[in-house]
């Protein structure tokens, strides 16, 4: 993504998480007041499948995801989209929890989990996860 840009995700029933490899971002999550910075290295994780938003700046125009998705083919698995300004390298995506123990544990978890990584960097088991 190059500034400026922004999506929309629609609210579903899995997860969706996004680890910022390179550059930096917001995410506002609906239901969340607190709107979260992200870095290089940050995971950030919406349990619930929340409808949320991931722009260059809080102040860029959004598009839906699927409507990107449409217009901007992917090529090798990424997808560039935005405008001519600075860069920001993000993976996405989500997963499902199969009904039973684990449904409480993601029932618990909070609106938003933010994994802040270390020098630009995601912590190991973040890197041997994805």
């Amino acid at each position: 993504m190059t500034a400026p840009w922004g999506f929309a995700v629609a609210g579903r029933e899995a997860a969706s998480f996004h680890l910022v490899v390179h550059g930096e971002c917001w995410l506002e999550v609906d239901g969340v007041e607190e709107k979260y910075h992200l870095s290089s290295g940050d995971l950030v994780i919406v349990p619930s499948g929340a409808p949320h938003r991931v722009r260059d700046d809080p102040a860029s125009k959004v598009e839906w995801l699927e409507d990107i998705l449409a217009s901007h083919p992917e090529v090798d698995g990424r997808l560039a989209h935005g405008g001519d300004g600075r860069l920001t390298e993000i993976v996405c995506g989500g997963f499902e929890i199969e009904p039973g123990q684990a449904m409480r544990v993601l029932a618990a978890l909070p609106s938003v989990v933010l994994v802040q990584g270390s020098s630009g960097r995601p912590p190991s088991w973040v890197t041997s996860i994805l």
